[in-house]
């Protein structure tokens, strides 16, 4: 059996801080934290093909719809990594928990496959194109947040 270098290992560790920023730019509201994600010529295809944008920032300016939702928490949970020279391919799969607000008082928690194609740039690693891949959601019911000081008998 093999092992991976320590040159791959480094740059898989890259890879996932990108898509971590990803996810930190989303729940964080934050399009900024884009422009150290998605190369500027950057394609998306989202909601299983249904959408397509072009160039990081249209990418942001799309994904800033999270702006509409009182909270957002992504969290990756299984990923493979594969790197050659200066490209890599990422297949992640992640779980969001999306709060709607106002009156609807629900939350929506939806399963994710995330298929990222990216390059290594002078600026680090960068995603050249991505699919957001939704595979299923349940939506649950929003309960009061009780606060341990709030919970505790005195």
């Amino acid at each position: 059996m093999t092992t991976p270098d320590t040159a791959i290992l480094h740059d898989q560790q890259r890879i996932r801080d990108v898509i971590l920023r990803y996810f930190a730019g989303l729940d964080r509201k934050d399009p900024a934290l884009f422009d150290e994600v998605f190369q500027p010529d950057a394609v998306m295809t989202a909601l299983g093909g249904g959408r397509t944008f072009h160039g990081r920032e249209e990418i942001a300016r799309s994904l800033m719809t999270v702006r509409d939702f009182e909270h957002t928490a992504h969290f990756p949970t299984s990923q493979l990594i594969e790197v050659s020279g200066d490209a890599a391919r990422a297949d992640t799969f992640g779980i969001a928990y999306i709060v709607l607000g106002g009156t609807e008082q629900k939350v929506i928690v939806r399963g994710l496959q995330y298929l990222d194609d990216l390059v290594r740039t002078d600026a680090g690693w960068r995603i050249a194109h991505r699919q957001h891949i939704p595979l299923w959601q349940s939506d649950l019911d929003r309960a009061p947040l009780l606060l341990p000081s709030q919970t505790m008998k005195g």
